[in-house]
């Protein structure tokens, strides 16, 4: 096919691969300079202080940052670049979930048009305002979110069974195989619907723990024991996410494989 851009159009590219761009032995600020060149330093760490690199952050050697923070620093770095549009592929591939809320967070304050391919439920919900179809050789705009999606994957793939049970005259008989496999397949959708929910719960105190531990009067004396009791209960919670998200894709996997089964 053809592609056409305006001239003003600049594209920024976001993919795992891109952390392995960041120097461990230099700063971000230094970093950041090998992009910018004969920029001002006040400037740039100005810059990457929108993106939460401030003080020692800032200046100290990158092989001391976590995941999370390095994910940031590459989506700073494309974003000094001042692209208008951002794409994302799987941004969230074997990306752990410190990496995935930075990247979470970070494109809730981009101020550009973003288009993601993914399979990361959370960071559609948060980040997405509006979903596109690829079927039946066209693309269009999708209204019904991410529920509706796998609705119309479930209808679709139920579709041909409808139209057999139409043509054998049988609609009785096509009801009760179908309550009979809503009845069979209960426990695992259960559990989906329990996981999604625990997961859901997880992340917002993951959240909440994120904002009392950014909060600068934590750091300050007496307030040790409350320190290690939040970082406690954070490296808990990012464990028990862990948890859960795996379970989460087996069973998903699980529903996928008997729905083609009965499919067949």
């Amino acid at each position: 096919g053809n592609l056409e851009t305006t001239r003003n159009l600049t594209i920024g590219y976001f993919a795992q691969h891109q952390l392995e761009q960041i120097d461990p032995a230099i700063s971000p600020v230094a970093n950041l300079t090998r992009l910018a060149g004969d920029v001002p330093e006040q400037k740039l760490r100005d810059f990457l202080g929108g993106f939460a690199f401030s003080g020692h952050l800032a200046t100290d050697p990158c092989a001391r940052l976590s995941g999370g923070e390095r994910a940031r620093l590459v989506l700073a770095m494309i974003i000094w670049r001042a692209p208008n549009l951002l794409l994302l592929d799987e941004p969230t591939n074997h990306l752990d979930l410190e990496m995935r809320h930075a990247l979470t967070v970070a494109l809730q304050g981009f101020d550009g048009a973003v288009v993601t391919v993914s399979h990361d439920r959370h960071l559609l919900n948060k980040t997405v305002d509006d979903y596109w179809l690829v079927a039946d050789g066209a693309v269009r705009p999708w209204r019904n979110g991410l529920a509706g999606y796998r609705d119309w994957v479930r209808q679709a793939g139920n579709a041909g069974k409808q139209q057999a049970a139409s043509t054998a005259g049988s609609r009785k008989a096509e009801r009760r195989r179908k309550a009979t496999e809503r009845e069979r397949l209960k426990p695992l959708t259960d559990r989906i619907r329990k996981l999604t929910a625990e997961i859901e719960k997880m992340e917002a105190r993951k959240q909440a723990l994120a904002e009392e531990l950014a909060d600068p009067a934590l750091y300050e004396n007496g307030q040790a024991d409350r320190l290690k009791r939040l970082l406690a209960e954070d490296g808990q919670i990012k464990s028990s996410l862990e948890d859960l998200e795996a379970q989460w894709v087996d069973a998903e996997h699980q529903l996928e494989t008997l729905q083609r089964a009965a499919a067949d």
